[in-house]
């Protein structure tokens, strides 16, 4: 189900979704949270820019995602394989694509830095399927 929130205002109220609020913090490993809530995407705010990341062969494209601080995106990511997930290490689990599907959740990252992403589904990771968003 896609959740569409027409406002970052309405956005930040509505969940602590991709906000950097997450309630779980993962240590690194695959599968951090409940399968349920990986399966649960983050809201999409109507205004924000779309970036398109691809999850192939145990690995995204683009690998290097850049956005400015405070920025709202939301990230479209299709799962062109097998199914995957988009999870943000300090932002938290923003959205889970099927098998041969796309799905869409946004996320805000309000602090300049390097934050690491990666797909929660077991072995992924330790396969590679890793990347870097960096906010400027």
């Amino acid at each position: 189900m896609l959740t569409t929130v027409t406002s970052d205002e309405a956005f930040a109220k509505t969940t602590n979704c991709g906000t950097g609020k997450s309630s779980t913090e993962m240590d690194g490993t695959d599968m951090g949270h409940s399968k349920k809530s990986m399966e649960q995407n983050c809201p999409v705010v109507a205004s924000a820019r779309r970036i398109t990341v691809t999850g192939n062969d145990f690995s995204f494209s683009p690998p290097e995602i850049t956005m400015a601080a405070g920025e709202t995106v939301t990230i479209a990511l299709s799962a062109s394989d097998i199914a995957h997930d988009f999870y943000v290490k300090g932002i938290g689990h923003v959205v889970h694509a099927k098998a041969g599907n796309t799905a869409r959740g946004s996320i805000r990252i309000k602090k300049a830095g390097t934050y690491k992403f990666w797909c929660t589904i077991l072995g992924h990771k330790k396969h590679g399927m890793t990347g870097t968003i960096t906010v400027t």
